[in-house]
């Protein structure tokens, strides 16, 4: 089976396919104290036209000098699943044990990971990750994400030394 051409995924289809199955009505109160439109990724990841497409799109943004991806939580390491196979990076993935946040997998001092999320909101989830795998001796040089929030995750992620890149905001969502 051959993978589609990255140009080949339109943009506005996938945002609109995104905005249209991911969004659940009503006012919804983030732990932060945000209240807003909920934006359930499990939705619209567990199709798998639209994981296809977000991993292609996301694959042109991996550094080829990665060596790993990481992910944490069903949606994260459903897309993060699809993204190994379209790089052919290996996977780390949360360990089920303590600490909550530690990782698994091949793992070794100095690799060079990119730490996949499905939403990115506050930045809190994303930074634990980020340390957690520094713990283990890991460099995460970027975050990849479908959806940044505008919540100020951005800036505690690039305020920490970390990239991130987002597929789409939630101004280009928003429904």
């Amino acid at each position: 089976m051959s993978t589609p051409d990255p140009v080949a995924v339109d943009r506005q289809v996938l945002a609109g396919d995104l905005a249209r199955g991911g969004y659940l009505r009503g006012a919804f109160a983030h732990p932060s104290g945000a209240t807003s439109r909920w934006f359930e990724t499990e939705l619209v990841l567990a199709r798998p036209g639209v994981l296809h497409r977000c991993a292609e799109l996301l694959a042109a943004t991996i550094d080829p000098r990665a060596d790993r991806l990481a992910a944490r939580g069903p949606a994260a390491v459903a897309l993060a699943s699809a993204l190994a196979l379209r790089t052919d990076l290996t996977l780390l993935l949360e360990s089920r044990g303590e600490p909550a946040t530690a990782f698994t997998g091949d793992l070794f001092p100095g690799a060079r990971v990119v730490l996949v999320e499905d939403v990115v909101m506050t930045g809190t989830h994303a930074l634990a990750s980020v340390a957690a795998l520094a713990a283990a001796g890991v460099i995460v040089s970027h975050v990849v994400t479908v959806v940044d929030r505008e919540h100020g995750g951005r800036a505690v992620i690039e305020q920490a030394g970390v990239a991130m890149t987002a597929l789409f905001t939630e101004t280009e969502l928003a429904p």
